[in-house]
């Protein structure tokens, strides 16, 4: 049978497969043969999904149009109402934004992403003109929501901390990389300094996709290539999981024409240096350099933070569940049986185990612990806090064993021993840039309990050791970090005519 005769609930899984391995326009062509079929936009999963595409493919106006279809059922017009104004927000459409948000807040008063969205189009990111400032560095990067994951959060802190550390007191403009970078962004850019591109995990193709530049920056070529300030990529990462690729060719076209652009690449390990150096002709090459998360070296950066508190006892676990097929495969409830196992054993050593969540997703966990061994933890939200709350937070605990990156990069920096549980490749990168691969357990470790907990006991049994040990290791990653603002700065400063601070 051929494709224009397939059922139309096969196609629609295609597609759908297709989009969620970030083949958007292999989703599109696969929803394009559906397209002109009767009735096809009665099905409320069909337009979703077809916005979805449109939206990921950068066809702001197809996928507005495709959403306005759904108009009687009232929960599905909240729904497309909250994907219109995000699609506003997306474009700079403000007013447009709180329209769609507020229409979708009265369809469905219960729908927590239309209130969220609307607080969005009420606050943008980006000053405007006439309060924005000049001659400062515009900072593009990842502004995460109230409640959002901590590690986001926590990010641009960190990456302005390293600057100010490095060469004192700075004017920001915060540019957010998911919403298009137009004449209006452009304009203020150009009235800065510099640019800084960073940090997170940016080069990543389903996280906010674009048909402009394929991966989480948002920014169009034609914008990219009048940037008239010198331009950085600082500490970002190669993020795909085990398994992921980018489709085409956007991606690769891009990252050259980022690297054409900017002064350096700095990636966040060496891990990623290699990956990002592979897809760069020779002539480019040179211009990737190690940069580390600025997240690891807090407690250098960060001024005002609490003493930390050694002896604590308390053992901070994290566990995440974004695509959890490629974090776990098919062995979730070996995991599972672990964890308890680990959590079982240092419990009964005396140590004081909290579930720390940096998302309200990451605690699946905590749910499933309890129904699967009946084991009760209590769940501590940094999701919640401010920076300074969760930074305290962790200066607070003896170990933290992490599976988010910042859930072990963030404490690391703040001075806390880590142990890290590795369902994806950027955490045995950085233990690897470190030296300290022994940190490193793998989530599908068949005895994953028993080495952690072997570990573990030692951490808390020789807490001061191992906190020195975090301090020296700091140290080794604050010069290439401290050294990437400088040398942006530096750059700024020939550009502008100025003399060179030493």
């Amino acid at each position: 049978m051929t494709a224009d005769g397939a059922p139309f609930a096969e196609l629609l899984d295609r597609a759908d497969e297709l989009s969620q391995d970030a083949h958007y326009e292999g989703a599109l062509e696969v929803l394009a043969v559906l397209a002109g079929r009767p009735g096809v936009f009665a099905s409320s999963r069909y337009v979703f999904l077809l916005s979805r595409v449109l939206r990921a493919t950068s066809r702001y106006d197809a996928a507005n149009d495709v959403l306005a279809l759904l108009r009687r059922d009232a929960f599905l017009v909240s729904r497309a109402e909250t994907e219109r104004a995000q699609i506003a927000w997306i474009r700079h459409q403000y007013e447009q934004g709180v329209e769609h948000a507020v229409h979708a807040v009265r369809a469905n008063p219960g729908n927590a992403a239309a209130h969220a969205v609307l607080r969005r189009v009420q606050a943008p990111i980006t000053p405007s003109r006439a309060s924005a400032p000049t001659g400062g560095v515009a900072h593009a990067a990842f502004y995460v929501s109230d409640g959002g994951n901590f590690g986001d959060l926590a990010l641009p802190v960190a990456v302005r901390a390293a600057f100010v550390d490095a060469r004192g007191p700075v004017d920001w403009l915060p540019v957010h990389v998911h919403q298009l970078f137009d004449e209006e962004r452009l304009e203020l850019t150009n009235a800065q300094r510099a640019l800084v591109v960073g940090g997170g995990g940016l080069f990543l193709p389903d996280t906010s996709p674009n048909g402009n530049s394929g991966w989480q920056w948002n920014v169009p070529r034609a914008m990219l290539e009048r940037i008239e300030v010198p331009v950085a990529a600082y500490a970002v990462g190669f993020n795909l999981f085990k398994g992921q690729t980018f489709h085409g060719d956007l991606f690769r076209s891009n990252l050259e024409a980022f690297a054409e652009q900017v002064q350096f690449l700095g990636l966040r390990n060496h891990g990623s240096v290699g990956r990002v150096r592979e897809m760069l002709p020779p002539r480019l090459q040179d211009k990737v350099r190690f940069v580390p998360c600025p997240t690891t070296v807090l407690q250098r950066t960060r001024t005002g933070l609490p003493p930390a508190e050694a002896g604590t006892g308390r053992v901070l676990v994290n566990a995440a569940y974004d695509r959890s097929s490629r974090r776990f495969g098919g062995g979730y409830e070996s995991f599972l049986a672990g964890m308890e196992s680990f959590i079982a054993q240092l419990s009964a050593s005396g140590a004081e185990v909290r579930f720390a969540s940096h998302l309200p997703g990451d605690e699946r966990f905590v749910r499933d612990i309890a129904a699967q061994h009946g084991r009760e933890l209590p769940v501590d939200r940094l999701n919640l806090m401010s920076p300074e709350e969760g930074f305290a937070y962790y200066r607070r605990a003896s170990l933290v064993v992490g599976m988010r990156g910042h859930a072990s990069m963030i404490p690391f920096g703040l001075g806390t021993p880590i142990l890290s549980i590795v369902s994806h490749p950027k955490m045995r990168y950085f233990l690897e840039d470190i030296g300290r691969p022994e940190w490193a357990f793998d989530v599908d470790r068949p005895d994953l309990g028993n080495a952690l907990t072997v570990r573990a006991r030692d951490v808390l049994q020789h807490e001061q050791r191992y906190r020195a040990d975090v301090a020296d290791l700091q140290a080794m990653l604050h010069e290439p970090i401290e050294q990437a603002a400088v040398d942006l700065l530096a750059s700024a400063s020939v550009q502008d005519g100025q003399p060179v601070p030493s």
